[in-house]
């Protein structure tokens, strides 16, 4: 028999496990079938605070012994499971469901348990060392049998604990690079045990391995199953409805042709056709016409756009320009001045008096720029 095989992580629910929280079919999950629980089987079911002792028991009385022995009697710990529980980075234990098949095809529960079986033996013997098993139930009261196997990690470790609960370590220590090259060689057992009950395991749809899903899923996938069958039933009555209409328009049509018994029946279509293409033309034309404009629109923004930035650049410029026109203006009293003296020293008496107008005329400009500019006359006078 040809079926699919799988080993997925669980939510890690003891009591869901056990099924000690479902006392009666009012309180158990749609997903369960209460009428089979007695048809589980439980192979291993050991409380967490045993397996820990088991694991660790030894290194954490070393551990506790040599901080003594140290003087540090303040870094015993007293509880290890409490101290994995208080951390961010540990998980006191890891939940994985192994399933033979998927809710179309697997084998029937006989086979599944001794695949089972089978499964964990192999296990122990190839990883026990570094995971000590917590739990295996195979749950019979779902739709595809599954086992449920809870897993804590051991590992060996020269900081701290001698043994310690560190999946990494354990990953490493198994013979194995990381995390999914482990679960490749759990994956390697399981297909070993379906092979040894007749079982050849194939790659399958993943959204069909619905064995060991836990409730939200179960819901959202009845749900989905719901809303097709009401999505039919609503595309069923519209086909109801539409079928009068139907019946009505072919009755219509065959009155309309008979009416047209004058032998005008296909030119009265064609003309009707025609004038409708006419308005579709029409309208696409204008349609264009439309993109058309938009884009000239468009165009004529990004020009404007360009000629205000242009605009205002070119104002920045003459901005400047005047303020230091206005900078050199206020100095021309002065200057005028200087060359006066200057030319007056060279050229004599005569060619001041030929200059004393123009001087005047400066010194008026001056006077008249300093008075509507609100320059100071302290310090700035044209010498006489």
């Amino acid at each position: 028999m040809k079926c699919t095989g799988s080993i997925s992580r669980g939510a890690g629910a003891e009591k869901h496990n056990t099924r000690v929280c479902y006392r009666d079919e009012e309180h158990t999950p749609e997903n369960i079938d209460f009428e089979r629980r007695a048809q589980n089987v439980v192979l291993v079911n050991r409380s967490i605070e045993e397996v820990y002792h088991t694991s660790f028991g030894a290194a954490l009385q070393e551990y506790n012994a040599k901080q003594v022995a140290k003087g540090h009697g303040e870094r015993q710990i007293p509880d290890y499971l409490a101290k994995v529980r208080e951390g961010k980075k540990l998980h006191d234990m890891y939940e994985f469901v192994v399933q033979c098949g998927n809710m179309d095809v697997h084998p029937d529960a006989e086979i599944c348990t001794a695949v089972y079986k089978d499964f964990l033996e192999g296990f122990r013997a190839r990883y026990g060392a570094n995971f000590a098993v917590k739990q295996a139930i195979i749950h019979m009261d779902e739709a595809v049998p599954h086992m449920h196997l809870e897993v804590v990690p051991v590992a060996q470790s020269k900081r701290g604990l001698s043994v310690q609960n560190s999946m990494n370590k354990a990953v490493t220590q198994s013979g194995h690079g990381d995390y999914k090259d482990m679960l490749m060689g759990w994956d390697e057992v399981l297909t070993g045990a379906m092979k040894e009950h007749g079982l050849t395991r194939i790659i399958g749809d993943k959204e069909k391995q619905m064995g060991g899903v836990d409730i939200d899923t179960y819901r959202r996938t009845k749900q989905a199953v719901k809303t097709s069958e009401d999505r039919l039933e609503c595309l069923q009555q519209e086909i109801e409805e539409v079928q009068p209409l139907a019946v009505t328009f072919g009755e219509s049509a065959r009155t309309l042709w008979k009416a047209r018994s004058d032998g005008d029946r296909e030119k009265g279509f064609g003309v009707e056709i025609e004038s409708l293409r006419e308005r579709i033309s029409g309208l696409e034309r204008s349609n264009q016409r439309a993109r058309e404009y938009k884009g000239e629109l468009d165009r004529d923004i990004d020009r404007l756009g360009e000629r205000v930035r242009a605009a205002r650049e070119g104002c920045a410029a003459l901005r400047e320009r005047v303020t230091q026109l206005v900078q050199r203006a206020r100095y021309v009293p002065d200057r005028v001045s200087e060359y006066t003296k200057e030319i007056a020293a060279r050229l004599g008496k005569r060619v001041m008096d030929r200059l004393g107008v123009d001087l005047e005329r400066a010194r008026s400009a001056a006077a008249y720029y300093n008075r509507t500019h609100g320059v100071s006359q302290r310090g700035r006078g044209i010498d006489r």
